[in-house]
């Protein structure tokens, strides 16, 4: 009878050890998750170089440095995501949570790009190959040759040193493109936090700075907070990504 109450304690304990053990991993697993996909930096390897200069090639082409991101559906159509900006013949930007599915996992499955038009003959076919969900910052590859281009600004202090003023630009809805004025106010972790207005659509689209020196990109739209807007500057975007500068 003593053995059967020993056997009986030990069993009380050990299912309460485990009772407690699943209330804690249910409690911090979401936790844990968050912060892990907060700090996951995916990259597809062998990335051909950023070559600046192809920002400044002039085109005759009517299409625009800002475009649409469609992502195939299963009824075989395609549907919008997200905004953009191409910055050179290789490269398109957006916001890394475009890029990444629910599993916060870089999409590898094939995607296109629209552009203000939104027909057939502005529309290509691109891959995306880098996402940094730390700073919400994505890159795409595609053919963007035929593209106009925006130049980038990655110094830290752009938005502070830049006579301004910014404008934060992309299709809100899928619909028109639409700009807007965006002040900043200082930092929030990875990001510049103002006050501005982003609806659902201009992520990823640019934040510009129109100044003396003509238009730069300076940082990307990422998202909306209760009382302003954040948006991601884009530096070390090609460094961290692994993809040389010429």
């Amino acid at each position: 009878m003593t053995n059967f109450f020993r056997g009986l304690k030990r069993g009380w304990v050990f299912c309460m050890v485990v009772c407690i053990t699943m209330i804690i991993v249910k409690l911090t697993q979401n936790y844990v998750f968050d912060t892990y996909t907060y700090e996951l930096v995916q990259t597809t390897p062998n990335l051909p170089n950023f070559n600046q200069q192809d920002a400044y090639l002039v085109t005759d082409t009517k299409a625009p440095a800002l475009i649409r991101l469609h992502r195939d559906r299963e009824d075989g159509k395609d549907k919008f995501t997200c905004s953009g900006f191409v910055v050179s013949n290789q490269y398109a930007i957006t916001a890394a949570h475009c890029l990444v599915n629910e599993r916060q996992t870089l999409i590898r499955k094939e995607m296109r790009v629209h552009t203000l038009n939104d027909n057939e003959l502005d529309s290509i076919a691109v891959k995306a190959v880098f996402v940094n969900i730390t700073s919400d910052l994505g890159l795409i590859w595609g053919d963007f040759s035929q593209f106009a281009k925006l130049r980038i600004d990655t110094f830290p202090g752009a938005f502070f040193i830049a006579p301004g003023p910014f404008r934060t630009c992309g299709f809100p809805y899928g619909g028109s493109d639409l700009c807007t004025v965006f002040q900043p106010r200082g930092n929030y972790f990875n990001f510049i936090w103002g006050e501005g207005f982003l609806a659902p659509g201009m992520s990823g689209g640019p934040v510009l700075s129109l100044g003396e020196n003509g238009v730069f990109a300076v940082g990307l739209n990422s998202s909306t907070m209760p009382n302003g807007v954040n948006v991601a500057p884009l530096i070390s975007l090609f460094e961290s990504a692994g993809v040389g500068v010429e």
